[in-house]
């Protein structure tokens, strides 16, 4: 007696598919989700800015020190601790350039090695 092979297209089949592929986009969706939310700035005055990995430094520094005060290098390439007592500096540096907005109290892990260390 031979078994033949299931069938893909039987009903069955596609709803199986078709809940396996809403649960990874549930899945996927919900971790973006809560990456970004962890990310985003909570205080208004001290963030880290990152710039594209194309601009050179000097670029990026000078982007960054046109909206606050630069507090330290990031410990990545083009990546800045940015001080402000302005209104919006999220907005401010994004329109900057900044990629990548950080919340201030990851500014310790991203600064350089040598600025860790300090109080």
């Amino acid at each position: 007696m031979s078994s033949s092979p299931p069938d893909r297209n039987s009903p069955h089949a596609q709803g199986a598919v078709a809940a396996l592929c809403l649960a990874m986009s549930m899945i996927v969706l919900s971790t973006a989700g809560v990456a970004m939310a962890a990310s985003q700035p909570r205080r208004n005055d001290r963030m880290v800015a990152v710039y594209p990995p194309w601009w050179t430094p000097a670029m990026a520094a000078s982007a960054a020190a046109a909206n606050g005060a630069l507090t330290a290098s990031g410990g990545w390439p083009n990546s800045w601790i940015v001080s402000s007592s302005q209104p919006d500096l999220d907005q401010r540096l994004r329109r900057s350039g900044a990629l990548v907005i950080l919340d201030s109290a990851l500014a310790r892990d991203c600064a350089a090695p040598e600025e860790r260390a300090r109080p």
